[in-house]
């Protein structure tokens, strides 16, 4: 096992420089920089301390933009802790951690602090399992939800890992 002390040390970081090309044309439209972290080891039970899953929840949250990369492949090199590879899987256990972690912060939330209303169609939100970034707000509520760091507010995107073979 892995201490958190270790995982920090472990933990990947890298600069990108990603653009977007004009599909007509192929002119770069625009070029940013970007930092990517690796942050692995989200497991079921993270968002209750399984593994080293509180600490790298709260990795997250110091993120823009939350990159999820999902294993399509079988490689008797590369293991995994349910030691099959299933992405639907691999994903409903993603969004039950990232919604169970956005639960417990909100409890830790004073109403005094936000707007009440924002805070209950928050928690009604992830009470019926629905990620806060697909439901409906209003400026002054995507305001206080920023604020509020939520993982399940950020915007997403699903990679998912092939093999030549899977592709």
């Amino acid at each position: 096992s892995v201490s958190c002390q270790e995982a920090k040390k472990k933990k990947k970081k890298k600069d990108w420089e990603i653009g977007a090309i004009n599909k007509n044309n192929n002119n770069l439209i625009k070029k940013v920089k970007a930092k990517i972290i690796d942050v692995a080891g989200l497991v079921c039970g993270s968002s209750e301390g399984q593994g080293l899953g509180n600490y790298f929840l709260s990795e997250l949250k110091k993120a823009n933009v939350l990159v999820f990369v999902f294993r399509m492949f079988y490689g008797e090199k590369i293991g995994h802790i349910d030691r099959s590879v299933d992405a639907l899987r691999d994903l409903e256990i993603l969004k039950s951690e990232v919604l169970s972690y956005d639960k417990q912060n909100l409890a830790k939330i004073y109403k005094k602090d936000f707007d009440a209303i924002t805070l209950k169609k928050a928690k009604d939100c992830l009470q019926q399992g629905i990620e806060i970034r697909f439901f409906e707000w209003t400026t002054e509520q995507k305001q206080d939800l920023k604020e509020l760091n939520l993982l399940s507010a950020k915007p997403v995107i699903y990679l998912l890992n092939m093999d030549n073979k899977t592709y």
